[in-house]
């Protein structure tokens, strides 16, 4: 929850939390009002929405498991109109998690501006006064 809050902190920036939650939306409570409350979106109920089918699992503790879907790929409002396409790779070699891959656009949001340098300091007297004694007189 705390980490929703320091996000929001941010202001409206494209953000995403990824990872391996060890929960889905049923299990968490901070996980479910996240992704019902109209601030972020699932990867995987956006492609579930767009395609019709069943969201799939990805972790799979045992060979004979049925599985569970705790891999998310969370974006808030401003990063998820850059989505295109989330699927999950069922090769499972190395871990017991299988791959999740999404594809953005990500040229949707770049954003262009000013960026204002701040000045120097002064450099120190003896670099910009005149050594002609005479020529500071006038």
């Amino acid at each position: 929850q705390d980490l929703f809050k320091y996000i929001a902190s941010l202001g409206e920036v494209p953000c995403c939390l990824l990872g391996d939650l060890n929960t889905n939306e049923d299990a968490s409570p901070t996980v479910f009002s996240a992704t019902h409350g109209g601030h972020w979106q699932d990867a995987a109920l956006l492609q579930h929405t767009r395609d019709g089918l069943p969201m799939e699992n990805t972790c799979y503790v045992r060979e004979t498991s049925r599985g569970s879907r705790i891999d998310h790929f969370l974006m808030n409002r401003q990063l998820a109109g850059t989505f295109r396409e989330y699927w999950v790779q069922n090769n499972r070699s190395i871990s017991v998690h299988c791959l999740v891959h999404i594809s953005l656009e990500i040229e949707a949001i770049s954003q262009c501006g000013k960026r204002f340098f701040l000045p120097k300091a002064f450099p120190e007297k003896e670099t910009w006064e005149d050594p002609d004694a005479e020529a500071e007189k006038y």
